[in-house]
């Protein structure tokens, strides 16, 4: 957890944030290449857990 958030796996980045670029049009692509320790597989995951 990062201040209470959720993060993702061994990455000090929170799953909002990710979610948050998705929401505002961000491509999968821009994310990888602006977050270079991030792969599709965390995306997907971030994708999961806003849904649950």
């Amino acid at each position: 957890m990062c201040g209470g958030q959720a993060t993702i796996r061994g990455i000090r980045d929170t799953v909002k944030n990710i979610l948050g670029l998705l929401s505002v049009g961000e491509t999968v692509e821009n994310i990888l290449l602006n977050y270079p320790s991030l792969n599709e597989e965390n995306i997907s995951n971030c994708l999961k857990y806003a849904s649950e």
